[in-house]
C-alpha cells in the first residue's frame, strides 16, 4: 500500500513539474522572441547587459500558463535575459512545492520540484533603411557663386515670375505643358523653347549632359537651346 501511495505521489509531482517545465520553455521562448517587448528593448540598446522588460515579460507568459494550474504551492521563478552584441541569451528558472497524501504516513509533506529552461535569439546586424532623393529644381541650393549663376541660365520656366532665373525652390511647369516665348504675350520663359516648358527635365539632367543641349550666345552671356523640341530624338538622349 505505501508503494503504491507513493507511486501517485510522484506521479502528481511529475505532472505538475511537466506543466511548469512547459510554461517556463514557453516564457523562455516568448521573452526574446522577435518584435516581443524584450526584443523591441534590447534592440534599442546601445550597450551590453541584462534586459528587464524581457524578463517581466518572460514572468508574465510563466504565471498566465499556471494560472489554471493547481495542484503546487511556494512557486518561485527566477528569469534572466542578457544582450552580448547581437546575441540575446534567456533563462527561466522555477521551482515549487506539490503536497504529497500518501507520503505523510513516512513523514514527508511535500515533493519539491525544480528546472529551467533557455533559449537564445539573435538581433539583426543592420537595420534596413530608405531614402528618398528629391533631384527637382526645387530642392537646388547652389553652394558657390558659379553654380548660383549656372542654375539661374537653366530655369527658363516662370520667367515673368523670375526675372533674373531662379536659384532657390524653383518649381518648373511640366515639360508637355504650354509655355509662352519671350516677346510674345505672356510671355513666361526667358528664352525661346518652341512653346516646351523644358525646366522640368531639364532639372533632372547633368551639367556635362544639359551643356550639349545649350549653345552660349555672346555677348548677352545667356543660353538659348540648340535643339527646343522635347520629342526629337537628339533631345530625348539627354533627359
Amino acid at each position: 500500500m505505501s508503494a503504491v501511495g507513493c507511486a501517485v505521489d510522484y506521479s502528481m509531482a511529475s505532472r505538475i513539474k511537466a506543466k511548469l517545465q512547459s510554461a517556463a520553455d514557453a516564457a523562455s521562448i516568448a521573452a526574446i522572441a522577435q518584435k516581443s517587448p524584450g526584443y523591441i528593448a534590447a534592440a534599442k540598446m546601445t550597450s551590453d547587459g541584462a534586459v528587464p522588460d524581457a524578463v517581466t515579460d518572460a514572468y508574465n507568459i510563466l504565471d498566465g500558463n499556471m494560472k489554471a494550474v493547481t495542484g503546487y504551492a511556494n512557486l518561485s521563478r527566477n528569469g534572466t535575459v542578457t544582450k552580448t552584441g547581437i546575441k540575446l541569451a534567456s533563462r527561466s528558472d522555477f521551482s515549487a512545492d506539490v503536497p504529497v497524501t500518501f507520503l505523510k504516513l513516512l513523514g514527508y509533506r511535500n515533493i519539491s520540484v525544480a528546472g529551467s529552461a533557455s533559449s537564445t535569439a539573435s538581433l539583426p546586424p543592420y537595420l534596413d533603411f530608405y531614402l528618398l532623393l528629391d533631384v527637382s529644381g526645387s530642392m537646388g541650393l547652389p553652394s558657390t557663386t558659379a553654380e548660383a549663376a549656372r542654375l539661374q541660365q537653366i530655369s527658363p520656366d516662370n520667367f515673368i515670375q523670375y526675372p533674373t532665373g531662379c536659384t532657390l525652390a524653383c518649381h518648373f511647369a511640366p515639360q508637355n505643358s504650354a509655355c509662352v516665348d519671350p516677346g510674345k504675350s505672356g510671355a513666361t520663359q526667358g528664352y525661346p523653347t518652341n512653346g516646351y516648358c523644358l525646366g522640368y527635365a531639364i532639372s533632372r539632367v547633368s551639367p556635362s549632359k544639359f551643356q550639349n543641349l545649350l549653345v552660349l550666345q555672346n555677348p548677352q552671356g545667356k543660353y538659348t537651346y540648340q535643339n527646343s523640341n522635347p520629342q526629337s530624338a537628339n533631345y530625348q538622349q539627354y533627359q
